[in-house]
C-alpha cells in the first residue's frame, strides 16, 4: 500500500517538473550603454550611439567657437600674409606675405588659401581668418570617431572623439591660425582609404 503511494506522487520517469523562473538580474543604463556600445559584432549604428556622437561634436563646437574671435588675430605673421592675399590673385596663388609678392611663407598653400576665402566672405577679422582651423577640429573629432569605431567598435571609437574633442593642446591649435588643425584633418582624411578589420 505504501509502495504503491510513493510510486503514484513519485516524478516520472524522462519528464521534468517544471522550472520555477528565475529573475534575471537587472542592469543599470550605465551596464546596458556600455554593453551596447562594446559588443563587437554588432556594427549597426544605434540611436543612442549617434545622440552620444552628437553630444561629443556639440561639445568641440563650444570648446573650438565659443569667443573665437577674442582671440585676435593670433600669429599676427599670418594674419598679415592672409590680408596680402586678399590684395591680387598673384599673392593669393603664391601666399605672398608682402603686398608686393615677393616674399612667400614657408607653409604648405592650401590652409592659408582657406584662410583668405573665408576672410574673402566674412570680412578679413581675426574670426574669419581663425574660422577654418576650428572648422578642422570639429571635422577632426567626427572623422576620428569613424576611423576608430570602424575597427574597434563605438566604444572605443566614442572614446577617442570625445579625447580629441576636450584636449586642451588640441582646443588651443584649432583657435589659432597656424594650420595645424587642418593638416590633422588631412593625415585623418589620409587613412580614410585604409580598410579596416
Amino acid at each position: 500500500m505504501s509502495s504503491r503511494t510513493g510510486s503514484a506522487i513519485a516524478e516520472p520517469r524522462g519528464s521534468a517538473w517544471p522550472a520555477q523562473p528565475t529573475a534575471r538580474p537587472q542592469r543599470s543604463f550605465r551596464e546596458r550603454f556600455v554593453r551596447a556600445l562594446a559588443d563587437q559584432r554588432t556594427r549597426r549604428f544605434s540611436p543612442l550611439e549617434g545622440l552620444a556622437l552628437a553630444l561629443i561634436v556639440a561639445i568641440s563646437a563650444v570648446f573650438n567657437l565659443i569667443g573665437l574671435g577674442n582671440e585676435g588675430y593670433a600669429n599676427e605673421y599670418y594674419a598679415a600674409t592672409v590680408k596680402s592675399m586678399l590684395l591680387s590673385w598673384r599673392n593669393f596663388f603664391y601666399v605672398s606675405f608682402d603686398p608686393g609678392g615677393f616674399i612667400s611663407v614657408d607653409k604648405p598653400p592650401l590652409g592659408f588659401w582657406l584662410q583668405a576665402a573665408s576672410a574673402k566672405i566674412f570680412g578679413f577679422s581675426g574670426w574669419s581668418i581663425l574660422f577654418p582651423q576650428a572648422l578642422a577640429g570639429i571635422l577632426s573629432v567626427a572623422l576620428l570617431y569613424y576611423l576608430v569605431r570602424r575597427v574597434w567598435g563605438p566604444l572605443a571609437g566614442l572614446s577617442a572623439a570625445i579625447i580629441l574633442a576636450v584636449s586642451p593642446i588640441s582646443v588651443v591649435t584649432n583657435r589659432n591660425n597656424t594650420i595645424d588643425s587642418l593638416l590633422v584633418l588631412a593625415l585623418l582624411g589620409g587613412v580614410w582609404p585604409s580598410p579596416g578589420r
